[in-house]
């Protein structure tokens, strides 16, 4: 590998995670636009990064960062109505991402549960703030990407029936927390399976 170009190391990580990345519609949506964009997304917005053995990834109330996709390893996630389990990602279980609305929320989104490592494992995160600056460079797909993303977040919405007991806006929408709400409907996490 060392002797490959740095162009070429590019391609080649791109493609490692491209796979895993494509599990999230958007995204692959995204990738198929436009090669040159998911170069720069993968390479500029993307980091993969070990965790060990009951490593937290991220704890309720946390500000949501980035998406992340557990790529191998098993995780629990928990919030206070739910637990799931992820055994063996990557071999026996599909591939999972969490937390999407750090991606396509226009407001500050909060983690509604805990992401724990049960063994060692790999994830792969998609920086909210370093996706959009690289969006950014290709203004031809913001409409677009924004579009769908509002779409996948009122269908979020609709599914939990979230929209009736998150603020439409102000302040108190930038800070929200829904596992503080308590409601009739299923509860809201960062795990929303399709």
């Amino acid at each position: 590998l060392g002797w490959l170009t740095h162009g070429l190391n590019l391609d080649l990580y791109s493609a490692m995670l491209e796979p895993q990345l494509r599990t999230y519609v958007l995204l692959s949506r995204l990738f198929d636009d436009d090669k040159m964009l998911k170069l720069r997304i993968c390479t500029q917005a993307c980091s993969e990064e070990s965790v060990a053995m009951d490593e937290v990834v991220f704890s309720t109330g946390m500000t949501a960062t980035a998406v992340y996709f557990l790529k191998h390893g098993s995780f629990s996630y928990t919030t206070c109505f739910e637990m799931h389990t992820f055994t063996n990602v990557g071999e026996s279980h599909p591939l999972v991402y969490l937390s999407e609305r750090a991606l396509i929320a226009s407001f500050k989104w909060l983690h509604q549960g805990m992401l724990r490592s049960t063994r060692m494992g790999v994830i792969i995160t998609v920086n909210k703030e370093d996706f959009y600056r690289t969006l950014a460079e290709y203004p031809e797909h913001v409409d677009s990407f924004e579009l769908r993303s509002a779409d996948r977040l009122a269908w979020i919405f609709d599914r939990f029936s979230a929209g009736e007991i998150v603020p439409e806006d102000g302040s108190d929408r930038e800070y929200f927390n829904i596992t503080s709400m308590e409601s009739g409907s299923p509860p809201l996490s960062d795990f929303i399976p399709d």
